[in-house]
């Protein structure tokens, strides 16, 4: 009779705690968004229910860590000051309570938004001197071009120095810049 009232009370007390935890079981972060444009970009998200903090984790398209916010008490971040124009990153989100915390979200993968400013726009397009072309962000299109061959000297010396085609000269990835100048 006292195997079967232990058995008794060990099984409650494992049916209250499941209760407790399926009650104070924290949903995942969902509407994960990149907002804004220019000088201020802030990660978002949407509240979730019982939440008291929450843990965001943002990193480079290569998975390298860029940030981890252990306990921030918003749903969004400014991150500004941490990506740069151009380049692709990802977060996620958990949700947590003082006693436990939740799933992590699914990463959301963004592009920062390259902001070219009017200076940069009103600059001539210098293809003969190749000290002069502007590969640290998007200045050129290839309205800006003549001939096929200024845009691809432009396009090689961005290549080489920046490693991509930082003003979208090529539209199809053949190496090829503005084909519609030839």
């Amino acid at each position: 009779m006292k195997k079967l009232l232990l058995l008794f009370a060990v099984l409650t007390a494992l049916s209250i705690a499941s209760s407790v935890y399926a009650v104070n079981k924290l949903a995942k972060p969902t509407n994960l968004q990149l907002e804004g444009s220019g000088e201020t970009l802030t990660l978002t998200w949407d509240v979730v229910t019982n939440a008291d903090y929450y843990t965001v984790r943002l990193i480079t398209q290569d998975v390298e860590l860029v940030k981890k916010w252990k306990k921030t008490t918003t749903t969004s971040l400014n991150i500004s000051a941490l990506v740069e124009q151009g380049s692709t990153y990802k977060f996620k989100v958990r949700a947590c309570s003082e006693s436990n915390c939740g799933k992590w979200s699914k990463y959301k993968q963004f592009e920062v938004p390259i902001v070219v400013t009017e200076e940069e726009e009103e600059q001539p397009v210098p293809v003969e001197n190749n000290n002069s072309i502007i590969c640290s962000s998007d200045t050129y299109n290839c309205a800006d071009f003549s001939t096929q061959a200024e845009a691809q000297s432009v396009y090689n010396t961005c290549m080489a120095e920046v490693g991509k085609d930082i003003h979208r000269l090529d539209s199809d990835n053949d190496d090829v810049a503005c084909e519609s100048l030839d």
